[in-house]
């Protein structure tokens, strides 16, 4: 998949970043690739009412809210992206629709924040980010479209190790906090720093322009695309 306009985000992955407050993957993404993280409004009231995180990541959502770090999507936003024409007006109208129509579907398999995110990246042709692979499989299962990369916050990681924008401390802190916080990592990272995990770990997205970082091949998944910047 070449560069994608936008990276649907899902709750799951937004609160990793918030809650440790290791926000430069959107920034690198925004700064870097002219990449906008999106979420859909589902996912922006599932943020705020998080029993476990909402009131702790409060702060930092509304700090990457005001920077566009992250960014709500409603018509204005996808205007921008088609253009300023009357066509542009009805493509944006014309794609919110699909994104509501397919969330619906959607909503008989996976929860509200999961269902919309993935219709919208479906919708716009881009990657989701998620780590509900339940609800992927869910949806795999019931022979629903999912998008055809969707990513990992580890994904973005790795990214940012790759093009020198995080060290690798960096990247083990972020490692370690979800783990204190008993937040899903994927496994190979569980009982290794960043370094050693990175060796078993297939990035679904890598800049082209610098060298390889994690593992390569691993299993054909209908989501699994790799992202070429």
């Amino acid at each position: 998949m070449a560069r994608p306009a936008f990276i649907f985000c899902d709750t799951d992955a937004v609160i990793q970043f918030l809650l440790t407050g290791e926000v430069r993957p959107f920034r690198v993404l925004r700064s870097n690739y002219s990449i906008q993280p999106l979420v859909v409004p589902e996912v922006e009231i599932e943020l705020r009412s998080n029993q476990r995180f909402g009131a702790r990541i409060a702060p930092e959502l509304k700090r990457a809210l005001e920077h566009n770090l992250l960014r709500v999507v409603d018509k204005s936003v996808l205007e921008a992206h088609y253009g300023s024409s009357l066509g542009a007006s009805m493509a944006a109208t014309a794609a919110l629709g699909q994104i509501a129509s397919v969330g619906r579907q959607n909503l008989a398999r996976a929860d509200s924040g999961e269902a919309y995110t993935h219709a919208a990246a479906l919708t716009m042709g881009v990657p989701s980010m998620s780590n509900d692979i339940t609800a992927l499989k869910t949806l795999v299962a019931a022979g629903l479209p999912v998008p055809a990369t969707v990513l990992r916050p580890f994904d973005l990681i790795s990214l940012c190790f790759q093009v020198n924008e995080m060290t690798e401390h960096d990247c083990d802190q972020f490692r370690a906090t979800l783990i204190k916080e008993n937040e899903h990592v994927p496994s190979c990272f569980l009982h290794a720093s960043f370094g050693d995990g990175l060796t078993n770990f297939v990035p679904r997205i890598c800049d082209l322009r610098h060298a390889a970082v994690g593992a390569t091949g691993g299993p054909s998944l209908p989501y699994s695309t790799v992202v070429d910047l």
